[in-house]
């Protein structure tokens, strides 16, 4: 990592860290990083057959899917449109290797037949574009990402889901591995490269592991900032004529009056907070749901 942010800072590729009292350039597009680490590690399993080579291969071909995708938007600013229906292509491979249309909850499995592929798509979708709205404070991406990936690999270990255990793993290493350099202050940036896979990789583990129930409820802390900001917005494209976050000289953080809300905007509504601690509230809150999806991965079981 310390190689690639030399590299990004001497190319320009860098990004205005905007919640500080001074407005430092930081590099951008961290994701690289955490993108070679899954190749390397899914690598080293296929070299020795960690699960079927096959779906193995397909899983890291969505991963590649959904990189590119996230060096494309980092590069070419996407616009709303593409970044909305381009992923849904993502979930093509999976249906090659995991046919099955249930879905397990707890005590009840339903079988959706062809629905639960659009369903699948939908929220395959939702996840890459949640994982990059909730974002911008530092450590707040990776750290949240890790969250959700230990929670659902002890999930996943609960369920004896191997395949997806070997997945959340690996990401989870490759994502605290991340956090390190993107915790405050910051010295490099995930980018849309590194929210999109950390969407992908939640959505694609629940599904190999057959615990999609499980994969939504770890991601309701997106789910909530989504919602929060479409409802008071008026949708993603107006969202950007809105006025941004207020820093006092002292590094406190204010939501400005008559602005979108959001789940970092919740915390700052009344009293600022610095950067550290509504990060760490964030946290919070992903280990609440985390600690929810465990608990209910026993009732599964």
């Amino acid at each position: 990592m310390p190689w690639l942010i030399k590299k990004l800072a001497r190319a320009g590729i860098v990004g205005v860290d905007l919640h500080k009292p001074y407005r430092a350039n930081v590099p951008k597009m961290g994701g690289l990083g955490i993108l070679v680490g899954l190749i390397v590690a899914f690598s080293i399993g296929l070299v020795f057959q960690v699960f079927d080579l096959k779906k193995l291969a397909i899983v890291l071909s969505i991963i590649l899917l959904a990189g590119t995708f996230g060096i494309l938007d980092d590069l070419f600013d996407l616009n709303a449109k593409i970044k909305l229906s381009l992923p849904i292509l993502f979930v093509i491979p999976l249906m090659l290797i995991y046919p099955s249309s249930a879905i397990t909850l707890p005590s009840l499995t339903i079988d959706l037949d062809f629905s639960y592929w659009l369903l699948i798509s939908i929220w395959l979708m939702i996840a890459i574009n949640g994982t990059n709205m909730l974002a911008g404070l530092n450590g707040l991406e990776a750290g949240l990402g890790a969250i959700a990936c230990f929670s659902l690999w002890i999930v996943s270990i609960f369920l004896r889901a191997s395949e997806s255990a070997f997945i959340l793993v690996v990401s989870c290493g490759v994502l605290l591995a991340s956090l390190w350099y993107n915790k405050y202050p910051a010295k490099i940036f995930p980018g849309n490269i590194g929210t999109s896979l950390i969407g992908v990789i939640i959505v694609v583990s629940a599904v190999v592991g057959k615990f999609e129930f499980l994969g939504l409820i770890v991601m309701i802390p997106y789910f909530i900032d989504m919602f929060l900001k479409f409802w008071t917005a008026k949708g993603i494209l107006v969202r950007h004529q809105h006025l941004p976050t207020k820093v006092t000289n002292d590094g406190k953080l204010i939501a400005p009056a008559g602005s979108y809300l959001s789940l970092i905007r919740l915390f700052i509504q009344k009293d600022p907070l610095s950067e550290k601690e509504v990060v760490t509230r964030i946290w919070l809150i992903g280990i609440v749901f985390g600690i929810l999806v465990v608990s209910l991965a026993l009732m599964v079981r």
